[in-house]
């Protein structure tokens, strides 16, 4: 049985894999948070979401978000060494539930009617898209200068 590969996904895998390196290379960590939940969002099958999310968190001095991360993790790659070993030595911070993040007013999404109530596969097809389009939007400049 051959499993054929989504091109959108593994487009969206690259992009946000870029995307987080380069945070690395500055040690943005937040930057680092917020392209890995992207990541989790748009792909919540991909352990690197999680793998990135409980390292910055980690970074962040954010144990329990690490925690919760790294069980994630080892939820589809259960022979990873990295959250083993972090669940070892910190094994109060296992946890299958996401600690409550606080946002402020300007980070809160809320949903839009229209897209709620579509299948799961049109709106990950929208998603990618608008995804895409603010990619070239930021390539071009354009973000910087609406800001």
């Amino acid at each position: 049985m051959s499993s054929a590969k989504d091109p959108s996904k593994e487009l969206l895998n690259r992009e946000i894999s870029a995307r987080i390196r380069a945070a690395l290379e500055i040690k943005d960590w937040s930057k680092i948070e917020f392209w890995s939940r992207k990541w989790i969002q748009m792909d919540p099958t991909n352990p690197e979401g999680f793998k990135w999310l409980a390292r910055c968190s980690l970074a962040q001095n954010n144990l329990k978000m690490a925690g919760y991360a790294y069980s994630r993790l080892l939820d589809y790659d259960s022979k990873n060494a990295e959250a083993t070993k972090f669940l070892q030595d910190y094994p109060s911070f296992s946890t299958d539930e996401a600690p409550k993040q606080e946002a402020s007013k300007a980070e809160t999404i809320q949903p839009d009617q229209k897209i709620s109530n579509l299948v799961p596969d049109v709106r990950r097809k929208i998603s990618i898209k608008h995804f895409e389009l603010g990619s070239l939007y930021e390539e071009a400049g354009a973000l910087t200068k609406a800001s």
